[in-house]
């Protein structure tokens, strides 16, 4: 068990930290563009409706987008001057987590793909924005069981930060569906 949490504490990453906030910006660029992507090949099918497709597009508005920038590169830069083994957790955990969110939102745009060129549905569904929330959040959730499982696993404090903020992503989402249905 020493050797096990000795590797824990010693978790590095094998890149330099200017390319972990490279990579960093390169995959949140990217995942935002893939999000807005689905979004507006969502709005252009009439297969797949959302209640309030606006509540969901707030979250990729300009400044939102800004702030998430501006906070997460803050937090980069602070972990990097409180030790190796920090910025591991949260440099490491933020790439992770986004890499594993952009895997999510790929398959949500070849989803948006299919229904805007007409194939694979008939009819039309409207979902709830409590519902849209509730399988965001599900998806970060699973997502971060995947990533919790392999930190756990391989000793690695990049794997388990991911876990952490996409796990925070996750009751986030879910939290935001209970307030708009809550239980009956």
């Amino acid at each position: 068990m020493e050797t096990y949490l000795a590797t824990l504490a010693g978790s590095t990453l094998p890149l330099p930290a200017w390319a972990i906030g490279v990579a960093w910006v390169a995959l949140f660029a990217a995942t935002n563009h893939v999000t807005l992507r689905s979004q507006r090949l969502l709005a252009s099918q009439t297969h797949v409706l959302l209640e309030d497709p606006d509540r969901l597009a707030h979250m990729q508005r300009p400044s939102v987008v800004l702030t998430q920038l501006g906070v997460f590169t803050g937090l980069l830069v602070l972990t990097y001057w409180l030790g190796e083994t920090l910025f591991a957790f949260v440099g490491g955990g933020l790439v992770v987590a986004l890499a594993t969110t952009l895997g999510m939102n790929l398959h949500s745009l070849a989803f948006a793909k299919r229904l805007a060129r007409g194939k694979g549905a008939t009819g039309a569904l409207t979902l709830s924005t409590a519902f849209v929330f509730d399988d965001i959040g599900h998806r970060a959730l699973g997502g971060a069981l995947m990533l919790l499982v392999a930190g756990v696993v391989l000793a690695n404090g990049a794997l388990l930060g991911g876990a952490v903020f996409l796990g925070s992503t996750g009751y986030d989402f879910l939290r935001r569906a209970r307030n708009l249905d809550p239980p009956r």
